[in-house]
């Protein structure tokens, strides 16, 4: 069979202009912060979350209304969405005589290779906000090759560290993560499960009766499910392969997750439902994707509004360990 000439940039025009919104829903459905966080979708630019805390009401009955004043307390924190875009330019040229440019057609039956190409693009484009962005962004960053994806929004961690240095949040000490070592009447426990039970700890009484989150990066929830096994002596005690587990001794309020977002750290969050919010200012998440003809090569451009903010700081708690 011959190899055909360069890719049909008509083709992509056309199938973007009918599917496109189709496809980046699906890809949306990967993206690994969405489904960890509330996400608000209609913040073009900023948005006020308030709080109200009734304090102390209660005492015996004395016959008068006298108050202190100040039972109730109004306070509120500002999510701001930012703008950032992804590009990408296809050379036709380069797929010449490549499998590209054999598939590039649609053909009825079959999965056309201009779907594959928005795919790619729109994956690779979460991709990057999901494991570089949303914990590590921060908008003050020099405007280098390594830092360019960083600086389209200030992260999680900018906003955890800003509560920190203002005491809003005060870290729990844990010693570094270990899972212990042997098995059975060999078995030296670690430390992973405890540390993990201090941050859950860590909220005060009325949000541990709420429903809550907590976060670890890949390496830390890996020992936690190991410490149990150990302590179990059996390798089939839980499937280290489950994104999700309860914490135990919460009364199944604690959703525990593997989160690939926090990359290597070793900081561990608690945070009841909604104390964390994404911001975003349409439900897709990336503006309509745009194909443009530019010179020889096939232009994809999408934009993408996005911010996180820490709404309710008294819900929220995490540990010591960056």
């Amino acid at each position: 069979m011959p190899l055909v000439n360069a890719l049909n940039v008509a083709a992509l025009l056309a199938y973007a202009g009918k599917y496109a919104t189709v496809v980046i829903e699906s890809e949306k459905q990967e993206l690994e912060v969405l489904r960890h966080f509330q996400v608000d979708t209609a913040i073009t630019s900023s948005k006020r979350f308030p709080k109200m805390v009734i304090g102390d009401m209660l005492g015996a009955y004395t016959g008068d209304d006298d108050t202190t004043g100040n039972e109730i307390v109004f306070s509120d924190r500002e999510l701001k969405v930012t703008v950032g875009d992804f590009k990408m330019a296809i050379d036709p040229e380069v797929l010449r005589n490549t499998f590209a440019g054999q598939d590039s057609k649609i053909t009825d039956g079959k999965i056309p290779m201009e779907e594959a190409f928005i795919r790619y693009y729109m994956r690779q484009g979460f991709a990057q906000f999901n494991n570089g962005v949303f914990w590590k962004g921060d908008t003050t960053l020099a405007n280098t090759t390594p830092n360019k994806a960083k600086r389209m929004m200030d992260g999680l961690e900018k906003d955890l560290l800003a509560a920190i240095a203002a005491t809003e949040i005060v870290p729990i000490t844990t010693a570094a993560f270990n899972s212990g070592t042997g098995w059975g009447a060999a078995y030296t426990d670690g430390n992973t499960i405890q540390g993990i039970e201090a941050v859950w700890n860590g909220l005060k009484a009325p949000y541990r009766q709420k429903k809550t989150h907590m976060y670890l990066s890949e390496s830390v929830f890996v020992k936690l499910i190991d410490q149990y096994t150990r302590r179990q002596s059996n390798v089939d005690y839980l499937d280290s392969s489950s994104d999700t587990i309860i914490l135990k001794n919460t009364g199944g309020k604690c959703m525990v997750h593997k989160c690939f977002w926090l990359g290597d750290s070793q900081r561990v969050i608690a945070a009841n439902d909604g104390a964390i919010i994404v911001g975003t200012d349409k439900p897709t998440f990336v503006s309509d994707l745009k194909i443009q003809e530019r010179g020889y090569k096939a232009l994809y451009l999408s934009k993408m509004v996005a911010g996180v903010r820490i709404i309710d700081t008294e819900a929220v708690s995490c540990n010591n360990l960056v």
